[in-house]
């Protein structure tokens, strides 16, 4: 059974596919009115999934630039946002939760060492997760209390 973040970078990439690309001209995630990092030109929809009983909603975004660089510009624009770092299944996982636990934006790396952003995807919960359930969104294992 595949664990969350791998179910979700498998939807991601299956979604991705059969996409087309669309100009992100918004200075706001379209879902979530929450800030888009500059310079994201490809934008998606990403298949809704069960996230701890919760439903959720999600685009992706696939920017270019260096994790490091975009996660400064998340930390300055969501201030309250809990930052969330995670180094799996060999790239970088990072998510920033909104407190009340409705809403995450999550920075992937590539794969390797080279300190790119594969993509930025925001997500939306039908419900609030509990902080737990947060800080698990880049760890392998789903903790949902």
């Amino acid at each position: 059974m595949l664990t969350f973040p791998h179910r979700v970078a498998a939807m991601g990439i299956f979604a991705f596919s059969l996409c087309t690309a669309t100009g992100s001209a918004s200075a706001t995630d379209k879902l979530t009115g929450l800030p888009l990092y500059p310079g994201s030109p490809f934008t998606m929809d990403l298949p809704a999934y069960s996230y701890c009983g919760a439903a959720t909603k999600g685009t992706m975004y696939q920017p270019d630039g260096k994790v490091a660089t975009i996660d400064r510009w998340y930390a300055a624009h969501l201030p309250g946002f809990h930052f969330y770092h995670a180094f799996r299944v060999d790239r970088t996982q990072d998510s920033f939760a909104k407190p009340d636990g409705t809403e995450a934006v999550n920075v992937t790396g590539v794969p390797g060492s080279s300190g790119d952003v594969y993509a930025v995807s925001y997500t939306r919960f039908s419900r609030p997760l509990p902080p737990a359930a947060m800080a698990s969104i880049v760890q392998a294992t789903v903790k949902c209390r």
